[in-house]
């Protein structure tokens, strides 16, 4: 099998950027003269939804000792407490059946909590569907993705917002659902050399994620806990009514929507995500943060490729029964919950790659403007264009997740605000 290197070398300098005002994009004005002084008109919710506004002490343990006394640099604004028994996030094959069942519930009671009336529509990302009232909670954390898809990817945001969405997702499970392990990661890396029939795909109705779904029922899975045929199937609202969906797509780049960014469009997606793709990433580009998200992000790195190859929900593809106007792409590949385990992969390399080398753990930069009409926008602005962003700049919420919360404060997994590591 081909294993081409496909990543793109780009040296930068890692000064951080200065915050400037952008819609969406809002900074805390404590010693930073350029900040926005706009206040955060983000609602935070953890009453009537499935949603929580934080509670970092779920199965951490955390003190009153003030972390910004104990961690300098990019220590959290927002955490008043220090870290002290940090959650350890496993790799979902090394749970127990039970974990892996107490989990898989959890995540069907999210689908089972109310919508938040709170939910707004920013409109950063064109052409969405108008936010549901008959949907869940879980549908709810998928419009956020959908509502600020232009915002979150190819932009400084992909790392830390995505981090943060995480962070909302987990303690919704353990605080809403009774949840009480850690969230899970899958690491794909151990799937590539037989990724259609590897482990990950379990058809037990209690403790398995699923497999595949076929195109004579509109690649709905079947199996596992979220599956039709389960007793108590998973279904979401976004674009329309559906189960969960999945299609083994070995080439995805045949048919790629942006063919000037790839270089290979005849390549087998589990190319991109072996642990040699992965180590190309984060066992290089030594403070250069730039370097470093461009080649997890380039459409033919680790990210984007398994997204791509488990198809349908996971891409962002359109059900059958979608309406017409329907626009295929990232905004819905939340749908499939695997998307949480996949990103928590994803967190895990941006983790492992801060805590590489010193001069990597507060390294941050990018613009708040995603640049992908042509490659010369691409290559240019790969983290995007300006406004750029800073450790001060807050995180969009959609009205659901927490307000207030800065992209320092979620630097450090084990900071104060955030308290949890990796197996």
């Amino acid at each position: 099998m081909r294993f081409a290197t496909l990543l793109s070398v780009v040296l930068c300098a890692t000064s951080l950027a200065a915050a400037f005002p952008s819609a969406g994009i809002l900074a805390r004005q404590d010693d930073d003269t350029s900040a926005d002084t706009t206040a955060d008109t983000s609602a935070d919710t953890s009453a009537d939804d499935g949603t929580v506004s934080d509670s970092s002490a779920s199965s951490a343990s955390v003190s009153t000792t003030s972390v910004s006394a104990i961690r300098p640099g990019c220590a959290p604004q927002a955490a008043t407490r220090a870290c002290t028994n940090p959650t350890v996030r496993k790799e979902w094959r090394t749970l127990s059946n039970a974990q892996k069942q107490s989990f898989l519930t959890a995540v069907k009671c999210y689908g089972t909590l109310p919508h938040s009336s709170s939910l707004v529509k920013t409109g950063s990302t064109p052409d969405i569907p108008p936010i549901n009232p008959a949907s869940s909670a879980y549908d709810d954390m998928v419009y956020v993705h959908i509502d600020l898809n232009h915002q979150i990817h190819s932009t400084g945001w992909f790392f830390p917002w995505h981090r943060f969405y995480l962070h909302t997702y987990e303690q919704t499970l353990k605080n809403k659902c009774g949840y009480t392990g850690p969230l899970p990661y899958w690491d794909w890396t151990q799937d590539t050399a037989n990724f259609l029939n590897a482990s990950i795909w379990d058809s037990n109705h209690n403790h398995g994620v699923g497999t595949w779904g076929t195109a004579t029922n509109d690649y709905q899975i079947t199996d596992g806990a979220w599956g039709t045929a389960n007793p108590s199937p998973f279904y979401l609202n976004y674009p329309s009514h559906h189960a969960i969906r999945r299609n083994f797509t070995l080439q995805p780049y045949l048919n790629f929507p942006r063919p000037y960014l790839l270089t290979n469009s005849a390549q087998y997606a589990n190319e991109t995500f072996t642990q040699a793709m992965v180590d190309a990433s984060v066992q290089h580009y030594t403070g250069d943060y730039k370097g470093f998200q461009k080649s997890f992000q380039d459409y033919q790195g680790p990210h984007a490729g398994v997204h791509l190859m488990v198809g349908a929900d996971l891409t962002g593809l359109c059900p059958g029964n979608a309406p017409a106007s329907c626009i295929p792409g990232e905004t819905w590949s939340p749908n499939d919950p695997l998307f949480f385990m996949h990103h928590a992969r994803v967190d895990k390399a941006w983790y492992d790659w801060q805590n590489r080398n010193a001069a990597n753990k507060c390294a941050f930069e990018g613009g708040s403007v995603q640049m992908l009409d042509s490659l010369a926008d691409y290559d240019e602005y790969p983290l995007g264009a300006p406004p750029n962003l800073s450790l001060n700049s807050v995180f969009p919420t959609d009205g659901i997740l927490q307000s207030n919360v800065h992209i320092q404060d979620v630097m450090d997994t084990k900071g104060g605000y955030l308290c949890y590591t990796y197996q």
